[in-house]
């Protein structure tokens, strides 16, 4: 049983508690120092990079290199979880509209950089084969010989499981709030703080994620939340296409609808094609437990079914960009390069999904079985009493689930006037 991590996890449950400004400044502290240790790891390590280690870039000794990289992608993809938690702070922000997408991809843009430079710095000071996975910069400086600097890197990785934790609270508990504001949850935990801070749901948050880092393995950990983070990341995107294709209100042509659905269909179906051919055994080289490595049946035609589901996946939103024009275009930011950006995630999410173990999809199924039985039996039902009360309380407010518009209407300028649902919330507080 991890008692540090049980310790440490309710303490930062206490800070968050405590409101939003204290959290923010004391992650604010500690990310910044985070920063300036990863610059000094960065500079040192290439102050000893020996370009000697870079070579061969990519062995050849495994007939499944290729593979194996993508493998370590959806591992790697853990690191970049956090960034979804910023939009959970839409409501805590006094121009979300304005700052939130700055935010994004602000952040990912810099830590995208930041974590290749990491990636080649650790490369190029140690040969592959000598990197230790359990300790991997604080090995390598030891053997470059600046054994001083592994204290500031155990700093450093300290660090980052502090932010880790605090985001990994931070986020949930705003999420957990809000279901809870719409009655898909018990209200109770909604409760405000005097902070100004959802004081409730963030301690159920804080000491379900304690009891969990107390039993329960970190491996299991990373591929449950891996899963559960990707799989939102899919429908963001899926909702996205369907979204752009839709004014809600407006009247729906048979045809169109089929044309829609066929393409949203298609660029799902040819992603897990893809998938398929990549992972099944009947593709791959196979290596069993005994370390024999054998030849799949229909190895040596893998490569043609890949490049096929390849053509048909940036087939799909090409397609999309001419025959589904979009309906609904936001005043505000806007995703670019509709419809391949939404597609190219559903894409990638997918093929990250396809490397995950069949344990992961155990659990990952048992939890989403019991999370739909409470949204069956409860939260499909309260949320709809909620909603009835909102409109008998005020006629004429229209349904808050959704943005809405009086008639269809494919002028910019006539989807600009459109109330959001938070306007619509602010109205009916007002009244």
């Amino acid at each position: 049983m991890d008692w540090w991590a049980f310790g440490l996890t309710l303490a930062i449950t206490a800070i968050l508690a405590l409101g939003a400004k204290e959290s923010t400044n004391a992650n604010t502290i500690i990310t910044i120092t985070h920063v300036i240790i990863m610059i000094f790891i960065i500079i040192a390590g290439f102050v000893k990079a020996d370009p000697a280690n870079f070579k061969p870039f990519f062995p050849n000794e495994h007939p499944d290199n290729w593979k194996q990289i993508f493998n370590g992608a959806c591992i790697a993809f853990f690191s970049f979880i956090g960034f979804d938690a910023v939009a959970t702070a839409a409501e805590e922000v006094i121009d979300p509209v304005k700052s939130m997408p700055i935010g994004i991809m602000s952040a990912i843009t810099v830590v995208s950089i930041i974590y290749i430079l990491m990636c080649v710095v650790l490369s190029l000071m140690v040969p592959r084969e000598l990197i230790d996975p359990k300790a991997a910069f604080a090995a390598a400086f030891e053997y470059v010989g600046l054994s001083w600097a592994k204290y500031i890197v155990a700093l450093g990785a300290i660090l980052g499981i502090l932010t880790g934790i605090l985001m990994g609270i931070y986020a949930p508990a705003r999420i957990l709030a809000s279901c809870c504001r719409e009655g898909m949850l018990p209200p109770v935990m909604s409760w405000v703080g005097p902070r100004q801070t959802p004081w409730v749901a963030t301690w159920i948050i804080g000491i379900c994620v304690a009891i969990i880092a107390l039993f329960t393995d970190f491996a299991q950990l990373t591929d449950m939340v891996s899963i559960g983070t990707l799989v939102v990341f899919w429908f963001v995107a899926v909702a996205l296409i369907w979204r752009r294709m839709h004014v809600p209100g407006a009247p729906k042509a048979p045809l169109r609808w089929a044309n829609e659905l066929l393409h949203v269909f298609a660029i799902i179906g040819f992603s897990i094609g893809f998938v398929l051919v990549w992972t099944l055994p009947i593709y791959n080289t196979v290596e069993d437990d005994d370390g024999v490595v054998s030849v799949g049946k229909w190895k040596n035609q893998q490569y043609k079914w890949l490049i096929a589901m390849a053509v048909l996946c940036a087939a799909t939103p090409l397609s999309m960009f001419f025959f589904c024009k979009p309906a609904y275009v936001p005043a505000g930011y806007k995703v670019p390069l509709y419809p391949l950006i939404p597609c190219a995630s559903v894409f990638v999410n997918t093929f990250l999904l396809g490397q995950l173990s069949i344990d992961s999809y155990k659990r990952f199924g048992w939890w989403t079985l019991a999370v739909s039985l409470l949204y069956a039996v409860y939260g499909v039902f309260a949320a709809q009493v909620k909603d009835d009360k909102r409109r008998s309380s005020n006629p004429n407010l229209a349904d808050p689930s959704h943005d809405v518009c009086e008639k269809p209407s494919d002028s910019k300028a006539d989807l600009a006037d459109v109330p959001s649902k938070i306007e619509l919330e602010m109205a009916a507080t007002k009244v």
